[in-house]
């Protein structure tokens, strides 16, 4: 989907769904002080959310959700071993670039559900509500902000309160510090 956009293409998408952290399956994906994430990381991070969470009400109904979801589905898991992971990992940098600038914000990773707030009678994704929330402060107090500082406020928002962990993911290395621009 994104390797045909041409350099000088800004692509910045909202994936505000379930299982939303590889949706346009970009290759990069960033951690709150806007280093790469490789494959321990991803490891060591899921451990942190599981025992962060432990006591969080709603992350515990998310998980119960999750696990449901997961026995009723027809696919197998797969269980790749470290190395594995970091070999598809290392191929898919290779072969899932572009020279455009793509940037996917998500509203969790792969393995969580999203969830859904209410305001003014309509329903509106966690993530969307979130992001319009930190743009429109930033807009009023006539800043700027960076694609990071747009990351660390929108989980500040919604990690917690949903158990959910957004992401930002990129088709090239990117610096993720620049100011964010549409």
């Amino acid at each position: 989907m994104i390797k045909p956009l041409p350099k000088g293409c800004l692509l910045t998408a909202l994936a505000d769904c379930c299982h939303s952290g590889t949706v346009l399956d970009l290759p990069y994906t960033y951690k709150c002080n806007g280093e790469i994430e490789n494959v321990r990381d991803i490891d060591e991070n899921n451990e942190e959310i599981d025992k962060e969470y432990l006591t969080n009400e709603i992350y515990k109904k998310n998980k119960m959700v999750q696990e449901i979801v997961s026995r009723n589905s027809s696919q197998p898991k797969l269980a790749l071993s470290l190395e594995e992971r970091i070999s598809i990992d290392n191929y898919a940098k290779k072969v899932k670039s572009s020279e455009a600038d793509v940037i996917q914000f998500s509203s969790c990773r792969d393995n969580e559900i999203s969830a859904d707030e209410r305001a003014n009678g309509n329903t509106y994704g966690a993530l969307c509500n979130a992001f319009i929330s930190t743009l429109t402060s930033v807009i009023l107090e006539e800043k700027t902000i960076s694609y990071i500082d747009i990351l660390v406020e929108i989980r500040k928002i919604i990690k917690k309160k949903y158990g959910q962990t957004p992401q930002i993911s990129t088709c090239r290395p990117m610096d993720v510090n620049k100011p964010f621009e549409l």
